[in-house]
């Protein structure tokens, strides 16, 4: 593996992963575990309130990395639309939520995490509230030649995925988000629809133009400053432009 700035990279990881980390353990378990039962005990279907969404986010202990309210209300209005299986792309506080909104229906959710003590936690937290549906696979990233992205799991991946959350992986590696067409393609769902997150950076432009230029996608953005991007491959999402007029963001 050759990432673009390795010891960068590191040093953001021990910002991101390990403190947060710390942070949780002194804030305690009750918090989160509250707020993770109001969400469970909604009826099937019914998304949940703003409100609660705060409080799973408040109570998550990541303080600036988790994300955003719009990834999160986007996240659980598509959790409950989908038929499944979901794929997301960067686990975390979406891997939780994700979880608790499809298993009554038993949706299997696959997520995919390169940092081995992220992936621990977030395995953890899916195990304590018995999320039987959410499989949590370290998958470290790996060079593909024009790209980095994730190894996949040794575990055969369902080759029908009809929701993709992407937010992985780091936008520092090599290619950015770019790896998720060329590796995945082959096993999304012709209704897939794709949410990518920060799709208002300017990586994360580039990739999808890229994505754009060599598949037929359609796109809707969505969010406060267009900050997410819901992309379908069948059309089946509202069309606002093509490629050529998604200008990458400075």
């Amino acid at each position: 593996m050759s990432l673009k700035h390795p010891f960068i990279l590191k040093i953001v990881d021990r910002v991101t992963i390990g403190i947060p980390t710390q942070i949780q353990r002194l804030r305690g378990r009750p918090y989160l575990a509250a707020a993770v039962r109001r969400i469970a005990a909604l009826p099937e279907a019914e998304p949940p309130t703003h409100e609660m969404l705060v409080a799973l986010r408040r109570s998550w202990g990541n303080p600036g990395y988790s994300p955003s309210m719009d990834l999160l209300t986007a996240t659980a209005r598509l959790a409950l639309e989908t038929e499944g299986p979901i794929l997301e792309c960067g686990s975390g506080l979406t891997t939780l939520l994700l979880g608790l909104l499809t298993r009554r229906r038993s949706i299997p959710v696959w997520s995919l995490e390169h940092h081995p003590k992220w992936y621990g936690r977030v395995r953890s937290v899916t195990r304590r509230h018995r999320l039987a549906n959410v499989t949590v696979c370290h998958t470290p990233l790996i060079d593909y030649g024009p790209f980095e992205w994730y190894a996949l799991p040794e575990t055969p991946l369902p080759d029908d995925f009809r929701l993709v959350i992407c937010d992985g992986p780091p936008g520092l590696t090599r290619g950015g988000r770019y790896g998720l067409m060329p590796v995945m393609r082959p096993r999304l769902a012709e209704d897939c629809i794709i949410l990518l997150d920060d799709s208002h950076r300017r990586r994360e432009r580039e990739a999808l133009e890229a994505w754009m230029d060599e598949h037929e996608l359609s796109t809707r953005e969505i969010g406060a400053g267009n900050c997410l991007t819901e992309i379908s491959i069948n059309g089946a999402a509202q069309t606002r432009g093509t490629s050529a007029s998604l200008a990458a963001a400075p």
